[in-house]
């Protein structure tokens, strides 16, 4: 007679907490014509590991979650509720740009968010904290009415 359960055993997996995570370059890329950088040969630029990791920042933020096939469902940022008042709108940033940079491994942090607002938009800008590596202030700019 078949057995009704499982007779395997559940094996224990060890991860290291020191585990390093290798930085590698990328393309540099132009988010105001959304081109790749070239350098004067006409070869696109390449960043060094660094300035990839703040170019992926970037590019999180300016991207909306599970809009696109070509990401994973964790690259990207939520969509903001734009039915909140200002102080709402700014507590939500804030999480959600938070919660966009911090599933990269080399993000220590995210913090020092400071908000401008004019005409339906609101202008913010933050720091982020690598693991390893120079904190850099980065800016957004959000339309909310």
């Amino acid at each position: 007679m078949a057995k009704l359960f499982p007779t395997n055993s559940i094996e224990s997996v060890t991860i290291k907490e020191n585990s390093t995570f290798e930085l590698k370059g990328s393309y540099a890329i132009d988010f105001e014509t959304m081109t790749f950088i070239k350098n004067p040969d006409g070869t696109v630029k390449i960043l060094n590991s660094y300035d990839a990791y703040i170019q992926w920042c970037q590019l999180a933020i300016m991207t909306i979650r599970n809009r696109f096939k070509a990401y994973t469902y964790r690259f990207g940022r939520e969509e903001l509720n734009k039915e909140l008042n200002k102080e709402a709108t700014e507590m939500e940033l804030a999480r959600i740009t938070q919660e966009a940079l911090m599933v990269h491994p080399n993000t220590k942090s995210v913090d020092s968010f400071s908000f401008t607002w004019k005409n339906g938009e609101v202008y913010y800008k933050y720091r982020v904290n690598p693991v390893n590596g120079q904190s850099k202030i980065l800016k957004n700019t959000q339309k909310v009415w």
